[in-house]
């Protein structure tokens, strides 16, 4: 049988591939229902929340009352005031209050400063506010007054008198160091002072009786202002 024998050809099979490595998964272990726990998330309690609220209650409580001491020690009794007499004495009262303040924070100078004329504004203002207001008890706090007098002294009575000293060449030294800007030091008040009335006396002439007026009256407060115990001058 001469026929030639086909040759089969061997099919070549690629071999398999390497099996795949699966991914790491990291999984979060759920953790047992009968081992969770019912209390709530960390965080702010309710109880925290309230002590921030109570603190900051009381906080805000003891600085309105302090406030209103403040106020209430100059603020009117409305008894028998119509209502726009109650809006005026009530104006007047935080007026009292401000020029309280400012009149417990500065002091007076000779030479009188922008601020000292300010306040002697301010003081002049208040009285008239106060002489508006005739259906309450409103008050002065304790020695208002007579501070307002020394800041109005140097604002008004004595701004003649220190005109001419400005103007004058060749001032005595006790008179130049009571004009500086700014309150005279107490051992400066206490050696000098005798002089500066004898000066003001020849410089000012009429005017000087003002000044005479004003230590017999008002040295005591001036020294008490500045801190400075003086003996009254007679």
């Amino acid at each position: 049988m001469g026929g030639s024998r086909k040759k089969h050809k061997t099919k070549v099979v690629d071999p398999l591939p390497p099996p795949k490595t699966p991914k790491k998964c990291h999984r979060i272990q759920e953790i047992p229902e009968s081992e969770r726990s019912v209390s709530p998330p960390p965080g702010y309690s309710n109880q925290s929340c309230f002590s921030c609220y109570f603190v900051f209650f009381i906080f805000t409580f003891l600085v309105g009352l302090m406030v209103g001491i403040n106020v209430f020690q100059c603020h009117p009794h409305h008894d028998g005031c119509s209502k726009a007499e109650q809006v005026v004495a009530r104006h007047c009262a935080m007026k009292l209050e401000r020029t309280r303040h400012m009149v417990e924070t500065t002091i007076p100078d000779f030479s009188m400063t922008p601020i000292g004329r300010d306040i002697a504004e301010k003081c002049m203002d208040m009285e008239d506010c106060l002489s508006a207001v005739r259906c309450s008890d409103l008050r002065f706090p304790h020695r208002l007054p007579e501070r307002c007098k020394i800041f109005k002294f140097f604002h008004i009575d004595f701004a003649a008198c220190r005109d001419k000293i400005i103007e004058t060449d060749n001032l005595p030294t006790c008179v130049k160091k009571f004009m500086v800007a700014g309150p005279v030091p107490c051992d400066v008040l206490k050696e000098h002072l005798e002089c500066y009335k004898e000066s003001i006396g020849k410089i000012c002439d009429n005017e000087s009786s003002v000044f005479h007026y004003f230590v017999k009256t008002h040295i005591e407060d001036y020294g008490d202002m500045i801190g400075c115990e003086l003996n009254k001058t007679e």
